[in-house]
């Protein structure tokens, strides 16, 4: 079915398109947290108010990381908590004093300020290229004349000898019928 020299090619393309479309999905939902902590996050000093290890067991196994209690001063001279987990190996102790970014009147949109995630950024530029690159490759399959990625090969000249051999050819007898035997 898919053993000749273009269709395995083609349906790997497609299955790499699909592919890169969903990383592409993700790393979009990724970005867009960066682009809302750029435009709308706020960077302040907040006073830890507690820190403690605990069991997080939103995966398939539970694991330990650091729950921080802070309070962010606000412009209006209030202060706000919010509570964050981080990696249980940040060096954060009762009473410190800590970056952290926060979007305003957002719940539970504070996070360290060190926690960016560039990574989610690059991939959905890489992903974004890639889904143009496919995009432009399906509008020039598209557009070319029958014959595919061999096309070039497929359409050469047939040499006059083989044009001359095939017209030398004697025809072919007529069948007889089964019922004069």
């Amino acid at each position: 079915m898919w053993h000749d020299g273009e269709t395995w090619w083609e349906v790997y393309k497609f299955r790499l398109a699909i592919a890169v479309g969903v990383m592409f999905l993700f790393s979009a939902w990724g970005s867009w947290q960066e682009v809302r902590y750029g435009l709308w996050g706020r960077t302040a000093t907040a006073s830890v108010t507690r820190a403690y290890r605990d069991r997080d067991y939103g995966g398939k196994r539970p694991r330990t990381v650091l729950r921080v209690e802070v309070e962010i001063p606000l412009d209006d001279g209030a202060t706000q908590s919010a509570r964050l987990t981080t990696s249980p190996s940040a060096r954060i102790a009762d009473g410190d004093q800590i970056a952290v970014r926060h979007i305003p009147g957002v719940p539970r949109s504070v996070r360290l300020a060190s926690d960016a995630n560039v990574y989610a950024v690059v991939v959905f530029g890489f992903c974004l290229v890639a889904m143009i690159g496919f995009v432009i490759w399906a509008a020039k399959e598209a557009n070319r004349p029958y014959g595919g990625r061999y096309r070039e090969a497929n359409d050469r000249p047939v040499p006059a000898k083989v044009v001359q051999a095939t017209k030398k050819r004697r025809p072919l007898k007529p069948l007889k019928p089964l019922d004069e035997e």
